[in-house]
């Protein structure tokens, strides 16, 4: 005759089961009975003071001087750019490369410096060049590609002979 009965793995499996439902019954009769009602009441929290106000503080924010007369305005040297149409250029101000882009129709730069403004143009009749408030013929002869100094003495064709 063969036995028929649970294996060993089902009878911990039912084991585990029954004392799940033993245990939640148990803290099911403690809880309703009234015992653990408020949960706070075990429990004892002490808390800090909080901190003192502080006083009040003033803000003193200090004055700000009367506007300078900004780097530009120092300036002795001002050179603007007027783009006619695309042109590529290039600006070096007291020896410093300052702009090296393309400028676009109708976009306009303006260039400051103490001794030197150098500029080269790849499109010599798409830019206008405006020198301290007068206009100066970006185009020359022949040329596309010019290259211009200006100086606090006046204006120099500085194109190389390979130019």
């Amino acid at each position: 005759m063969t036995k028929f009965g649970p294996t060993p793995l089902q009878r911990r499996i039912l084991l585990s089961f029954c004392a799940t439902v033993f245990a939640g019954i148990s803290l099911c009769t403690v809880y309703l009975s009234g015992a653990l009602r408020d949960p706070l009441d075990l429990v004892v929290v002490a808390l800090p003071n909080p901190p003192a106000p502080l006083a009040e503080m003033v803000l003193t924010i200090p004055a700000i001087p009367a506007e300078e007369p900004t780097a530009s305005a120092a300036l002795p040297l001002k050179v603007e750019v007027i783009a006619t149409e695309d042109a590529w250029v290039e600006v070096d101000t007291d020896g410093q490369n300052t702009y090296r882009k393309l400028v676009h129709v109708a976009e306009t730069l303006s260039f400051g410096a103490s001794e030197r403004i150098r500029v080269m143009t790849g499109n010599a009749p798409g830019v206008e060049l405006w020198f301290n408030g007068k206009l100066v013929s970006a185009a020359g002869p022949k040329r596309r590609v010019r290259t211009l100094e200006f100086t606090s003495g006046g204006v120099l064709e500085v194109n190389f002979p390979n130019s």
